[in-house]
């Protein structure tokens, strides 16, 4: 996304409340169901289970320290042993997955074919660790394929309504601006600062904010996929041949290592960096220069 002449380009939606959260304001918004959230989303069993594959997000859970894993078709826990596991009867497709405390996730996405669940899960949460979800808001209506927390607050890209949206306690939310977002991150000190990966389908530069999301501006940097932004780390990105990147305190990218494929996850914990790439679960120990594989779920490309 190259950045014209004159200046960087502002992109800016007007702000607005989406409340979707109680049943009458289910009712009011059109949300497709006349049930209160915090009910108890049907587990959904399938008869041919593919096992681990397509992995939309990761996260260790600080109750165990095991890593749990996001996938198309539900979540995993990865054993000390290296083993996977799956987690409940959800054969959900977990998007925007994403660990906010010990056993307490949560994520968006999508439903196996179903009568009994509609097509666009919103947010939705677990605080057992994915043995069971509950509705939380935006059931039936929004699909956020990128979420993430700071300062005590949400952030989530709507797919399916091309919205940004921030909320509080994850029930009402306030529509801000932007162009359409692969992935967002917060700036962990100071919640004004938003960054995203611009793009629908395919990245198309970096975008930034300094007004916590209501607008943003073309910035200069690599055409980044993924990103993540953990307190006291550097902000890292991927791009999409699977070069990490990380943003140094001048502002510049430097690309400072390079996973073995695309990446489908990127995670950045307190004392390491984890990754889905190429069929497989990577970790980096020293900030994304050199990776070490944990599990291989598919094979490699070729």
């Amino acid at each position: 996304m190259g950045r014209p002449d004159d200046g960087p380009r502002i992109l800016v939606h007007r702000r607005r409340l989406v409340a979707c959260v109680l049943p009458l304001a289910l009712a009011l918004a059109g949300c497709g169901e006349d049930e209160p959230d915090g009910e108890v989303v049907p587990e959904t069993p399938i008869d041919d289970d593919v096992g681990l594959e397509h992995v939309h997000g990761l996260g260790r859970n600080p109750a165990d320290g095991l890593l749990y894993v996001a996938t198309h078709f539900g979540l995993w826990r990865v054993e000390d042993d290296g083993s996977a596991e799956r987690v409940g009867e959800h054969h959900l497709d977990l998007m925007g997955f994403t660990v906010v405390g010990e056993d307490h996730f949560l994520a968006s996405g999508h439903p196996p074919l179903t009568d009994e669940i509609p097509p666009h899960l919103g947010l939705i949460e677990t605080t057992d660790a994915g043995e069971t979800w509950v509705r939380r808001s935006l059931w039936g209506e929004a699909d956020f394929h990128a979420l993430t927390t700071a300062h005590g607050k949400l952030w989530g890209f709507d797919a399916n309504n091309a919205r940004l949206l921030r909320s509080s306690e994850g029930e009402e939310w306030e529509e801000l601006g932007g162009p359409d977002l692969l992935d967002l991150a917060v700036d962990p000190d100071d919640e004004s600062q938003v960054i995203g990966a611009a793009g629908a389908f395919e990245p198309q530069g970096l975008v930034a904010s300094r007004d916590g999301g209501e607008s943003f501006e073309e910035v200069e940097g690599p055409p980044l996929v993924r990103l993540d932004w953990a307190d006291h780390r550097a902000l890292i990105g991927a791009d999409a041949s699977g070069g990490v990147w990380e943003r140094t305190q001048e502002g510049e990218w430097e690309q400072i290592g390079e996973l073995p494929g695309p990446p489908e996850a990127l995670t950045v914990e307190e004392d390491e960096l984890l990754a889905a790439a190429d069929g497989a679960l990577w970790r980096s120990s020293d900030g994304g220069r050199d990776w070490q594989e944990l599990l291989r779920y598919a094979e490699p490309a070729p």
